[in-house]
């Protein structure tokens, strides 16, 4: 979580002045965090100085992790005369980020990097970091210029235009914060599709409910239809079963007939078992598709007859296959 607390007032009265100017702001920086966003390296010391202010920033694991801010003194003009104050104030922001950050302080590998005045005068730059050895350069600008303009002195707004322009890359090292400062009250509203499409959805889904009903009630009517049947298959064999057990008690002349029955019984159960299974797996893989719809099944000998309904030709032929890789038809 990065949190920023910034005045309110000032920013009421800049946006009731951007109104006043037919203006509609839509997003909105602090001047550190645009700055912090321009150098593309995961730790680096910048260091700002304007003419009534210095800022000095540190950024650690692409974060800014100290920004400190001061304000100068106003009878100060000169560069030569601001740079003591602006020396002693980076000396005191680096020794406070080692002292909490024993373990990773800020080394001579860690780049300096100067914006505004100093930047255009270098001869200023060893004096700001003292016996350490820091590199120091200007603050480059990662976005292309035409010649004889100079981004030095408009690093806050290339900061913020980086906001949208800045794309997203794997190598880059660019700054993780990115948030807009501009209050939600100020925000202008867009145009929300998801407020657009929720109510479609709802319907929708009311449909697809509507529809799952009706397929279960349909599929529930076929399987009692299905138990009928095999509770008529059921009575044939207890009927058949009945009579060999007559014709056996008549006579034991007869028992060549009883065995041929008995086969033919034994037959019957496997055949009535071999339906049930065929009947199962129809219906179990049809169960898993929303968009096929069994109907009536003939069971005659080793082939069944299978009609329904399909919302489309590729649900007939995913249905194929399932029963196909099921194992349990040879062909189908």
């Amino acid at each position: 979580m990065f949190l920023a607390t910034f005045p309110r007032s000032p920013v009421d009265a800049l946006v009731g002045t951007l109104r006043q100017a037919n203006v509609k702001p839509y997003v909105m920086d602090l001047a550190p965090l645009a700055i912090c966003r321009i150098p593309d390296v995961p730790r680096a010391i910048i260091v700002n100085t304007r003419l009534d202010h210095l800022e000095v920033m540190i950024i650690a694991d692409r974060l800014p992790e100290v920004i400190r801010r001061l304000s100068l003194p106003g009878e100060v003009e000169s560069l030569a005369e601001k740079l003591p104050l602006v020396a002693e104030e980076f000396n005191r922001t680096v020794l406070f980020y080692n002292s909490s950050h024993m373990d990773k302080p800020l080394d001579s590998t860690v780049p300096v990097f100067v914006c505004g005045d100093l930047a255009e005068a270098p001869e200023t730059w060893q004096t700001l970091i003292g016996d350490r050895d820091y590199s120091v350069s200007p603050l480059p600008s990662p976005i292309e210029a035409p010649e004889g303009f100079n981004p030095n002195q408009f690093m806050i707004n290339i900061g913020l235009a980086l906001k949208e322009l800045l794309a997203e890359k794997e190598e880059a090292n660019f700054s993780l914060v990115d948030f807009n400062a501009l209050p939600e009250a100020y925000l202008p509203e867009h145009f929300s599709i998801v407020r657009v499409l929720m109510p479609v959805g709802i319907v929708i889904g009311i449909g697809l409910i509507i529809l799952a009903v009706l397929l279960g009630a349909n599929a529930r009517t076929q399987i009692e239809k299905l138990r009928s049947e095999v509770t008529v298959g059921e009575d044939r064999v207890s009927q058949l079963q009945s009579d060999i057990t007559t014709l056996t008690s008549q006579t034991g002349s007869l028992q060549a007939t009883a065995n041929t029955l008995n086969n033919t019984i034994a037959a019957l159960q496997l055949e009535r078992a071999e339906m049930h299974e065929d009947l199962r797996v129809i219906h179990r893989k049809a169960g898993t598709m929303a968009k096929v719809t069994v109907g009536d099944i003939t069971h005659s000998g080793g082939s069944v007859k299978v009609n329904g309904v399909a919302s489309d030709e590729g649900a007939v032929f995913a249905y194929a296959r399932e029963l196909r890789e099921s194992g349990r038809f040879s062909m189908v």
